[in-house]
């Protein structure tokens, strides 16, 4: 049902003005089964005054679709002195917001397209919207759903399980995008008869998203600016149309990946084809807007209203902190692709604001949480530093950078210099005060340079430090401590001052035990000392193994 909106809902007087364009005082009669067919036209063709509106507000998909809750992120606000909401999105019906244009296109079908059995393709999420749609509707013939390599594997496996008793279904993974996903689902349309899905094309697509606009307006939402994650572009345009139509004063930020630009380069074009495929490549990080293809239709709906709508782009780092920031206010664990238009909205900072945040996606593969926790630490500085090869230099130099955790310290004995490059990573949640270290650590001798932008450093040098440079009496040693504030700090303090340290590395992962890696050398008069200075370790809690003969160790380090 189209909801009632009445003077003063949004919050101002234009907006209730322009309200009153579209909607009636009284409940606006339902369109005829034609009429709704006719507006929800499935064609890729876009059309000169299309009434993106009215097929809006007579989409079904709130048939299927759950009235998701908005949510105060209490703490994101406090960041960032605004008001901000998270539309729950990833409570959907699937985990994610996709099944509303899903059913939508689905739903739009004649008898005799669902009697040809349906052929759908998308970025995973689509696909099993399509699947329970057509449970939902009870279409019975053959339903094929292609999807990329790169869909994660809780996806297929909620195809599987969610759908498989009652719709008959076979998935087909092809392709490394969806792109060439889509151009398997066509090819396999075409030689089967079978009615295509896709959800960049057709006006539905685009409609069904538009029960996401209505519902939240119908939660009473007087906002500033709405942020949404943008792939094909269907949520965006939806939430475009519509505030531009019946909510002026709004504004929509669309959020892209960082090389996931499709959408926004299609809207800038000059090109009259907004169907051609973009050609650049993609972020599979963020793998649910990693699309070559956007809909001409939400195309066309963003070239009309400009003034409502701009354009940020983040990157995957910032994606991850926005997936630790949503779980600092919710505890929920977002995927990439839903804590998309949070990092947007984290970029903007638009102080004093009322924001809105659209939570795309909930369908997370588990293994990403490892790459995630690695990336998401905005408080985390990794610097590269020189340390003198000299007894007791580590200690001196972790007494500049404390009281702050060190959490990684990557460094190899080289006996071909009198210095050493050392990785280190520290928290400060200050970027002053993390700055301030830095400029304290060259005063003090320790010429450092900060990498936390370094790409090449994050992602592959920092595990790349070591080599062959060891000592001819070096022993490895690898220590197990509880890990806890300080506890580096205390591990550092039992170390013998006669010690000389040719390897140290260390990595906090947020586990039970910290676990360091060191290698000393120790020549023969000095053994007795260190067997003494080893069980006293042990006997304060400080269990090691000796990983001297260790084949690892005598391949890649020795």
């Amino acid at each position: 049902m189209v909801p009632r909106v009445t003077e003063g809902t949004g919050g101002a007087a234009e907006d209730a003005a322009a309200t009153k364009r579209w909607i009636s005082p009284q409940r606006r009669p339902e369109k005829s089964p034609c009429k709704r067919r006719k507006l929800l036209d499935g064609a890729s063709t876009v059309t000169e005054g299309a009434d993106y509106l009215g097929a809006m507000l007579v989409t079904p998909a709130g048939d299927i679709a759950t009235q998701t809750p908005v949510s105060h992120a209490r703490i994101l606000s406090g960041k960032l002195s605004s008001d901000v909401y998270f539309k729950r999105e990833e409570s959907q019906v699937g985990f994610s917001h996709c099944v509303r244009s899903a059913y939508a296109m689905v739903a739009a079908l004649t008898a005799e397209e669902r009697a040809k059995g349906i052929v759908a393709s998308g970025l995973g999420n689509f696909g099993y919207g399509v699947a329970v749609s057509c449970q939902k509707l009870g279409i019975t013939s053959k339903l094929t759903v292609v999807v990329p390599k790169s869909t994660p594997a809780v996806l297929l496996k909620q195809l599987k399980w969610d759908t498989i008793s009652a719709v008959d279904l076979s998935v087909i993974v092809e392709g490394c995008d969806a792109h060439e996903a889509a151009t398997e689902a066509e090819e396999l349309a075409g030689a089967t008869g079978a009615t295509l899905l896709v959800p960049y094309r057709g006006v539905a697509a685009v409609a069904g998203m538009g029960s996401l606009a209505t519902e939240i307006f119908q939660q009473k939402m007087d906002v500033d600016v709405i942020y949404v994650s943008v792939g094909y572009g269907n949520a965006a345009a939806a939430l475009l149309e519509y505030v531009a139509s019946i909510h002026p004063r709004v504004r929509i930020v669309a959020v892209e990946a960082q090389d996931n630009h499709a959408f926004s380069r299609a809207v800038k074009s000059t090109a009259s084809d907004p169907d051609a495929p973009y050609h650049g490549a993609l972020n599979h990080f963020v793998d649910g807007t990693a699309t070559a293809v956007v809909n001409p239709h939400a195309v066309a709906i963003a070239r009309k209203r400009p003034d409502h709508l701009r354009f940020i782009t983040v990157s995957n780092d910032e994606v991850s902190a926005a997936i630790k920031a949503v779980f600092l206010d919710t505890r929920t664990v977002l995927n990439p692709t839903g804590a998309l238009a949070v990092a947007g909205a984290k970029k903007d900072a638009l102080a004093g604001k009322k924001s809105l945040v659209v939570l795309g996606s909930s369908n997370l593969e588990f293994n990403t949480l490892r790459t995630i926790a690695e990336r998401c630490e905005e408080s985390e500085t990794l610097v590269h530093l020189r340390l003198p090869e000299e007894k007791g230099a580590f200690k001196k130099m972790y007494s500049v950078v404390y009281p702050r955790a060190v959490t990684e310290f990557s460094y190899r004995f080289n006996k071909d210099s009198n210095a050493a490059n050392v990785f280190m990573s520290f928290q400060d949640p200050d970027p002053a005060s993390a700055t301030a270290v830095i400029k304290a650590l060259n005063a003090a001798g320790y010429p450092s340079q900060c990498l936390s932008d370094d790409e090449l450093a994050k992602s592959h040098a920092r595990y790349l430090v070591g080599g062959r440079g060891a000592p001819p009496d070096e022993r490895l040693i690898q220590f197990s401590f509880p890990q806890g504030p300080e506890a580096l700090s205390r591990f550092l303090d039992v170390l013998p001052s006669f010690a000389s340290i040719t390897l140290f590395h260390y990595r906090n992962h947020g586990a039970d035990f910290g676990k360091v890696l060191v290698g000393f050398d120790v020549p023969c008069d000095e053994e007795l000392q260190f067997q003494t200075f080893l069980s006293t370790l042990r006997s304060n809690n400080y269990e090691y193994t000796d990983e001297t003969t260790n084949p690892v160790y005598r391949l890649f380090l020795r």
